[in-house]
């Protein structure tokens, strides 16, 4: 497992700013009834007791419990490597309420949130966090035709694999993908149109193919 830096992520997210995104997913969780996997959804920090097993119990505790190993460490990787991120597109695939993109834009970088909407529907959760934290992201869709002229250049994936045949069509700079659902989908026959190289591995958590 490549070291995760606590400092790092403490000095780009207030854990004030991650309290009350916490506040603001609990509310909607609660009241939300489209969320149709209530049990991973509920459990993101601790679902199969990945996050734990994997990774020091502080740094989810930083998080808030709020977010799933991979995207703790896509989030690691993005930060160490901000300087080649910085002004790319991202496309976070099985984005669920776009938790992911939330943290991007604290970094200045825009992510269109794909998800099939097999475990929620009809997400609504970026209009609380424009309302509450003045955050604006994407909206989560299951309309990949709404890509449009967005060019993504990254493609994340955390908790399932890629599906979308749209992904295939695209020049993508960088996959940085879940490795437990790694082969599952459509990502070997991109990356290797796209002729991306492993670059490195988070054990047990994501892959990473990069071509930056």
């Amino acid at each position: 497992m490549k070291e995760i830096d606590l400092n790092l992520i403490k000095k780009s997210f207030s854990k004030e700013f991650i309290k009350e995104l916490k506040n603001c997913y609990n509310d909607y969780f609660s009241t939300s009834k489209s969320i149709d996997n209530q049990h991973y959804f509920g459990t993101l920090g601790t679902y199969t007791n990945r996050n734990d097993k994997h990774i020091n119990k502080e740094i989810s505790d930083y998080f808030e419990r709020l977010l799933f190993l991979p995207n703790i460490t896509i989030l690691d990787y993005i930060l160490k490597n901000l300087d080649k991120f910085s002004k790319l597109n991202f496309i976070d695939n099985g984005a669920g309420l776009g938790l992911l993109s939330i943290f991007l834009k604290e970094l200045g970088i825009t992510c269109f949130n794909y998800d099939n909407y097999s475990q929620i529907s009809n997400v609504t959760f970026h209009e609380i966090v424009k309302n509450r934290l003045s955050v604006e992201i994407m909206p989560v869709t299951n309309n990949i035709d709404l890509l449009g002229n967005f060019k993504g250049d990254v493609i994340t994936s955390s908790g399932i694999w890629l599906s979308s045949p749209t992904f295939n069509k695209m020049d993508i700079k960088c996959v940085l993908m879940d490795s437990f659902y790694f082969g599952r989908g459509t990502e070997n026959s991109l990356i290797d149109r796209c002729e991306l190289t492993l670059k490195g591995e988070y054990e047990g958590a994501i892959k990473i193919y990069s071509k930056i």
